[in-house]
């Protein structure tokens, strides 16, 4: 840890860019070894995805864990930063950037991929909604997988969201998309 890190006025600096971060105007004290870490982390994500990927449909088992397991880790997390004076700042910032850039650059890639593969399948004429449900390939169920896969690691948002004590942000309404979101994407 530098004195960077662990002094009061850092901090208090700190806290003030990941507030009110306007490129434009401030550059945050980014730490590249952090960046580093987030990326890894993300990478190691990608590694496992690809790994366990199966062309079979997903068990039920997973989005019933995530509507038991992620409410009441939301519950513990929230108790655990009311009770303490100051919010999460460490690796906060790098986190959410590699995990911002890995959702925008992997969402985007679904994207082509996805359009890429419907108009090889003919989907993309004028019946654009009203596909065969026989219509599908093994490129389309994977990248329904991957994307029903970031939409459990988006949950991760949450987590990080509350660790900065930004408790009144994310009631029960955002909970609840969430969740609904997980079950949308397994359906």
């Amino acid at each position: 840890w530098s004195n960077e890190d662990t002094s009061f006025s850092g901090h208090s600096q700190r806290r003030s860019e990941l507030h009110h971060l306007d490129i434009t105007q401030t550059r945050p004290a980014f730490v590249a070894r952090r960046i580093a870490y987030g990326f890894a982390l993300f990478g190691a994500h990608i590694y496992s995805t690809l790994f366990w990927y199966q062309d079979t449909r997903p068990s039920i088992l997973v989005p019933l864990l995530v509507t038991v397991v992620y409410p009441l880790l939301l519950i513990v997390a929230t108790r655990i930063m009311t009770a303490r004076s100051r919010p999460s700042e460490r690796y906060v910032f790098e986190f959410l950037l590699a995990f911002d850039l890995y959702q925008a650059l992997s969402s985007a890639a679904i994207l082509v991929v996805a359009v890429r593969e419907a108009s090889l399948l003919g989907m993309l004429g004028f019946s654009m909604w009203g596909n065969s449900s026989e219509m599908s390939s093994p490129t389309l169920r994977f990248l329904v997988w991957v994307h029903y896969v970031n939409r459990i690691l988006e949950l991760l948002d949450t987590f990080v969201r509350v660790s900065q004590k930004r408790l009144r942000a994310y009631g029960s309404l955002h909970v609840w998309l969430r969740m609904i979101s997980v079950w949308s994407w397994w359906v």
